[in-house]
């Protein structure tokens, strides 16, 4: 099993407990840096009642930040903590890969410590197979 197979395994071992434990808190606090076709999959027919009221600001380079703390109560696609974009192959990178990032280059995990899965620790079996790989873990990084 190769880096990606494994931190796809785990992502997947943390659904339920997102879904009925944490209630998807990453799509319910923080923020998003997206590109316009991102922004418009996540927004949809919420994008002007979103700019609006501010919770979309435009960023350098097209970029936008769309903050989930926001009127609606969390990332316009998520519904009883459930994504309703979850296997449209278009949704941001971040929201696929969360809460693990594999820099395969440079041989590095990093692990979203706003992840309370991470908090939790509930990812140690695959951060240990992680590490046999030869891959440093980092949970600092954000």
């Amino acid at each position: 099993m190769n880096i990606q197979q494994i931190a796809s395994k785990a992502r997947n071992s943390i659904s339920n407990y997102c879904i009925n434990e944490c209630h998807a808190y990453c799509c319910r606090k923080g923020y998003l840096i997206l590109n316009e076709e991102e922004l418009n999959l996540l927004t949809q027919d919420k994008r002007k009642e979103l700019e609006d009221r501010e919770f979309i600001k435009q960023q350098e380079g097209n970029k936008f930040s769309l903050n989930f703390s926001n009127h609606l109560g969390s990332c316009p696609q998520l519904n009883d903590s459930k994504c309703m974009i979850h296997k449209n192959p278009k949704r941001p990178l971040t929201c696929e890969k969360f809460p693990i990032f594999v820099d395969e280059e440079k041989k590095e995990i990093r692990l979203s410590p706003r992840c309370f899965a991470v908090k939790e620790n509930k990812l140690f079996p695959y951060t240990h197979k992680f590490l046999e790989l030869g891959f440093k873990v980092n949970e600092d990084y954000f």
